[in-house]
Formats: structure tokens, C-alpha cells, sequence
């Protein structure tokens, strides 16, 4: 069981993620029992899943804290006295830290189709997935630690579908 604070909405979220796993094992099991031929299709699609690019934000409200974490181009933007504040700042390519960091590793990063991509291929410069470029894009997110205060109105959690059209 995981361990969590006493706030009620994150405790059943935890619940309800246990019995969708659940649910998702027994659906798992019941369809390999009935059509083995699935299993190909299943594990094409896992394999798919692995060598893609996912990224992600994440908010943890603990105590008095709230812990920000991103990887790749999602943001956290948070509402603070009505004004925007950026909590997190995307991974990408053409960022001169993040690049720097690649070429370190003995990778390269190069002007391609109109921006700058990591081995010419993936824009932004962590990721989960991506296993050919692992050794470059790594999973590690960056984390921050914030203490809550009465100022801080909402936080919007978001992929770049929505930050591109924003800004």
C-alpha cells in the first residue's frame, strides 16, 4: 500500500490507481487467455511505448510544501497575487546548459527541420523512452521545493500542446 499524507483526495486517488492496475492485470490475463494472437499486437505496442519520448510535470502538496518536478517540455506555471510565475523550465535541445551537458557525454545536438534536436532527432533533452539516445537524454526530472503560502491563488500543470499556443 502506499503511504500517504492524510489529505483525502490523494489517499483515493492511491486507491483508485491500485484497483485500476488490478483491473488492467485481470483484463491482461483474461484477453492472452482467449486470443494469443494479441500478444504480438501487445508487445509491439510495449515496445513502441519504450522506445518513445514521454515527459511529464508533477505537483506533490505534502505538509506545507509543495514539490514541483519536470522533465522534457511540460510545464508548471503557478498564479501567484494574479501574476504568472514559471516554477519549471522546459529541457530542451537548444537550451546552452542543456546542450553543453550533451556534448560533455559525447553527443551532439544540430540544426534540423527549423529547430535544434539532440542527434538531429528529439527536440527536447530528457525524456523517459528514447532508449538509442539514453546515454544523452536522461530521465532524471529536475525538483524544486516550495512552501505553501496564502499568496499562491492556482497552479496549471500542462504539456507544450498547451505552452505553445499560450504563449
Amino acid at each position: 500500500m502506499i503511504d500517504v499524507p492524510p489529505y483525502p483526495s490523494i489517499r483515493y486517488t492511491s486507491r483508485g490507481f491500485e484497483a485500476f492496475r488490478e483491473r488492467e492485470e485481470e483484463k491482461s490475463a483474461w484477453d492472452y487467455s482467449i486470443n494469443e494472437d494479441k500478444a504480438e499486437d501487445i508487445n509491439a505496442e510495449a515496445e513502441a511505448f519504450i522506445k518513445s519520448m514521454h515527459r511529464y510535470v508533477t505537483a506533490l502538496i505534502e505538509g506545507k510544501e509543495i514539490i514541483i518536478s519536470n522533465k522534457g517540455d511540460c510545464r508548471a506555471v503557478l498564479c501567484r497575487n494574479g501574476v504568472a510565475e514559471a516554477l519549471t523550465r522546459d529541457h530542451r535541445a537548444e537550451r546552452e546548459d542543456e546542450r553543453k551537458r550533451i556534448e560533455d557525454k559525447g553527443g551532439y545536438v544540430e540544426l534540423h527541420k527549423g529547430g535544434w534536436r539532440v542527434h538531429g532527432v528529439l527536440t527536447v533533452s530528457r525524456s523517459i523512452g528514447d532508449a538509442h539516445l539514453k546515454d544523452w537524454v536522461p530521465a532524471e526530472p529536475d525538483t524544486k521545493t516550495l512552501s505553501l503560502t496564502p499568496d499562491m491563488e492556482y497552479l496549471v500543470l500542462a504539456s507544450d500542446g498547451i505552452w505553445d499556443q499560450v504563449r
